[in-house]
């Protein structure tokens, strides 16, 4: 359990998805927090020295974000963050349901939507047009959402929602880094899935998304967030 003078600090990068986990999770939580911006080009010594005695750190990379620090003690891993704040603030905004079947449904809900992640980064890396068609088909089958809308859990925003959101909330950049046809996007992907389309819109209204968004377009100077997204990612594609 979280005590009122713990301190946490948030090492994040506004482009990255993972990092966006942990910062909605503790934006969505309520919690006091500092968020220190790291440069994943450039990267500063603070950064890999908190990188190196973080939980979880890859010791063949010299630093990933999220980064959470929490009283002097390093976490990595967004999933596992996510996780770890959930259980130090148990009875605020929970991320899980109590019973035990409903956790693990959402447990394997994330895990199936898994493949959205893996799928965004295979559109935006295949350099083959027809390979990366079949990877289009894959990305919009993994992108199913079951139950009654319009969150997972119908009104409760769950760990499904904080793993999953940061991922589609980035599926516009598709549509600008290929020529026409060849990217996916938000349409394709919303085709004949309006629940899905539903969940998304549903999330982009809410407080907390939205503080991530209005941080994000302060620090770029870009007029929205998703124009800052696709000319970061034109210059991830171009790299790969």
């Amino acid at each position: 359990m979280a005590q009122a003078q713990d301190k946490f600090v948030l090492y994040s990068a506004n482009i990255c998805p993972f990092a966006q986990r942990a910062w909605l999770a503790l934006l969505y939580k309520g919690v006091d927090f500092e968020i220190l911006t790291c440069d994943l080009n450039d990267k500063q010594e603070f950064f890999t020295k908190a990188y190196a005695k973080a939980l979880g750190h890859d010791p063949s990379s010299n630093g990933k974000v999220p980064i959470l620090d929490h009283n002097g003690k390093f976490l990595t891993e967004s999933l596992a963050i996510v996780r770890y704040l959930d259980l130090l603030f148990p009875d605020t905004k929970p991320l899980f349901p109590k019973k035990p079947i409903d956790r693990v449904a959402v447990e394997l809900i994330t895990e199936f939507a898994g493949g959205v992640v893996g799928g965004f980064y295979g559109v935006l890396s295949e350099k083959d047009d027809q390979k990366r068609q079949e990877k289009k088909k894959q990305l919009k089958g993994n992108c199913e959402i079951s139950k009654e809308g319009p969150f997972y859990l119908g009104d409760q925003i769950s760990f499904f929602e904080i793993a999953t959101f940061p991922f589609v909330d980035r599926f516009i950049v598709n549509e600008f880094l290929f020529e026409k046809g060849q990217g996916m996007t938000l349409e394709e992907c919303f085709e004949g899935n309006d629940r899905l389309k539903h969940w998304y819109e549903a999330l982009k209204k809410q407080p907390f998304v939205q503080a991530v968004h209005a941080k994000i377009v302060k620090d770029s100077g870009e007029k929205t967030v998703y124009d800052f997204f696709i000319k970061q990612y034109k210059e991830y594609a171009k790299k790969r």
